[in-house]
């Protein structure tokens, strides 16, 4: 990461950095993209556990969440947060 002060640039420096990097490999992101979901609907939470570990670098156990830990998130939700869950 790159530290700037702002005011100390020109517009145009200002402008250059805030172009989004052009995406040169779109086509071999959708494809890696396509084989994520492809694996975890064919291997489901074995693909997942595996995914996790390859771009996470972490290894759970498990990826079952608690009823406990669900009813203690839910519990902290505002009516809103979880109406707006529930339409999604």
């Amino acid at each position: 990461m790159r530290t700037v002060v702002w005011q100390s640039l020109s517009e145009e420096q200002q402008d250059a950095i805030l172009e989004r990097p052009a995406i040169a490999e779109g086509a071999n992101i959708t494809a890696a993209v396509a084989d994520v979901i492809a694996k975890v609907r064919t291997q489901g939470d074995a693909a997942l556990l595996e995914l996790t570990e390859k771009f996470d670098r972490v290894k759970p156990e498990s990826i079952r969440v608690p009823s406990k830990e669900i009813n203690a998130a839910s519990e902290r939700l505002s009516a809103e947060m979880k109406q707006a869950l529930e339409q999604a």
